[in-house]
């Protein structure tokens, strides 16, 4: 699919009524690569080893995108104050959003969705949904973001590594007993937000 040019856009906090908006974006992901898991197992100790390997044909899936169920949960727990976020508007509409969760138990933030529009991937949509994360966690004295990824997702690996995010853990069982066998699998990530860098 051929990008478009982003008209000027504003970013701004996520509320209930976005939902039904957001529902419409085109979150397809294409990925030409992964992270291939390799487990080696001896007693106690386990060691993961991730290698990139290029996918032929290209990996394309929509099933990253929310369910309808997860829509409806995202737009409750916006009403109750359980999730906020930040959506990108361009030209009176949504483009991209940022799903965010305050975890006070560990005194981090967790993101749960950081997704844009396939047609305006690339001009600076995600990383000012990251940036506005990563304020929002700092306005509120976390101590770091977290997220996950799977390691199927080439295009976002790359985008939160570019951007600070250090993978910290790995979930061989986090969708199916065969995670690594099916070649995906959750990849953890941290931000740790005392430093006064940006993303």
């Amino acid at each position: 699919m051929e990008q478009q040019a982003l008209p000027s856009w504003t970013i701004r906090p996520l509320h209930p009524g976005d939902v039904r908006q957001l529902r419409k974006l085109d979150l397809e992901i294409v990925s030409s690569w992964a992270l291939v898991v390799e487990k080696m197992v001896d007693g106690l100790a386990v060691t993961w080893r991730l290698a990139p390997r290029r996918l032929e044909p290209p990996f394309r899936s929509t099933h990253f995108a929310p369910t309808a169920q997860e829509w409806e949960e995202l737009e409750r727990n916006l009403a109750a104050g359980a999730r906020e976020g930040f959506t990108v508007e361009a030209a009176g509409s949504p483009v991209g959003f940022v799903e965010l969760e305050e975890q006070t138990w560990r005194n981090a933030g967790f993101i749960w969705n950081l997704l844009v529009h396939r047609t305006y991937r690339g001009q600076g949509v995600g990383t000012a949904l990251l940036q506005a994360a990563v304020a929002w966690g700092r306005e509120r004295e976390l101590r770091a973001l977290a997220l996950e990824t799977q390691t199927n997702n080439w295009d976002a690996i790359n985008f939160y590594r570019k951007r600070g995010f250090v993978p910290c853990g790995v979930d061989d069982h986090y969708y199916a007993n065969d995670d690594v066998t099916a070649g995906e699998v959750a990849l953890f990530w941290y931000y740790e937000l005392g430093s006064g860098d940006g993303c």
